[in-house]
């Protein structure tokens, strides 16, 4: 029986449960309606199964009186019927109860159809969580288009000084001439910026070239096969196409790309190549 069941129960027993709300000084109200119970159902005064259990009414008044007038009353208005009433009613939705179900009928119609009806003052608090949040990981900016080209050139030629103040037009002239493949700058002025990542990031990998990329996909489906290593790109394609093998690591709309700018900068080298000396390489600290 739960502490609202209690105070209302010592409440029937001194016969106070409806008018308790009503009194003006709940406490003296209390004690008048002892006395009177006291001296009418004393075991001296009354006798036989007619009289109430005196002793009842003496734990009941104990009880109360151990209570202020607002928990009596709080637990007064806290009808365990209408919370019963919701579970039953919400368990079986397609059957009809009388509204007049006492408590006793309804804990018994829970019970036998094994209804879960949780009791809010048998409930465990459970403790507050607080959300702590973490700070986010400043995004690395990528680099620019001069920084990328720059690092491709100090790396193919590090015995080499290059001023700082090199436009990007004359990092890809250079590259050019020197023949320096620069994959970096390809894929950073064609991709958009790479985001944040909360996983620590793989060690970068050099990526297949095309006729890498042909040739596992031809030795994939002919592993017994021997091919020479110097077939170029066209004359995979070629085989590939013969045999209908697909190969779809391989973006036929890539390598076109890739072509018309490589074809793109063999007119521009070919263009300056009577203005630009070949040999040259500016170093810097140097005077002309």
């Amino acid at each position: 029986m739960t502490q609202s069941s209690k105070i209302r129960q010592a409440l029937k027993t001194l016969g106070i449960l409806g008018e308790y709300v009503s009194f003006q000084t709940p406490e003296e109200a209390l004690k008048k309606k002892y006395r009177e119970l006291t001296l009418k159902y004393h075991p001296d005064k009354c006798t036989g199964p007619a009289c109430p259990d005196f002793i009842a009414i003496q734990s009941s008044y104990d009880t109360l009186k151990a209570l202020s007038p607002k928990e009596i009353i709080d637990a007064i208005n806290d009808n365990p019927i209408t919370r019963l009433m919701s579970c039953v009613k919400n368990a079986l939705q397609n059957t009809k109860f009388p509204s007049n179900l006492t408590e006793e009928q309804l804990q018994s119609i829970i019970k036998a159809k094994n209804i879960y009806c949780p009791n809010p003052e048998d409930a465990t608090p459970q403790p507050t969580r607080t959300y702590t949040p973490q700070q986010a990981k400043p995004e690395t900016e990528p680099k620019s288009n001069q920084e990328v080209l720059m690092q491709c050139l100090t790396k193919h030629l590090p015995n080499s000084e290059f001023p700082n103040n090199l436009t990007e037009d004359q990092l890809i002239k250079i590259l050019g001439i020197k023949n320096i493949p620069c994959p970096g700058y390809y894929n950073n002025s064609q991709t958009a910026k790479p985001s944040a990542s909360k996983t620590t990031p793989e060690p970068a990998t050099e990526p297949m070239s095309n006729e890498e990329v042909l040739m596992q996909c031809l030795k994939k489906h002919f592993p017994n096969s021997a091919f020479a290593s110097n077939l170029n790109e066209e004359q995979l394609v070629q085989i590939l196409d013969i045999k209908h093998i697909p190969c779809p690591g391989y973006d036929r709309e890539a390598a076109e790309k890739d072509k018309l700018y490589q074809r793109s900068q063999d007119d521009m080298l070919n263009s300056h190549e009577d203005s630009i000396d070949p040999n040259y390489v500016p170093l810097s600290g140097v005077d002309e």
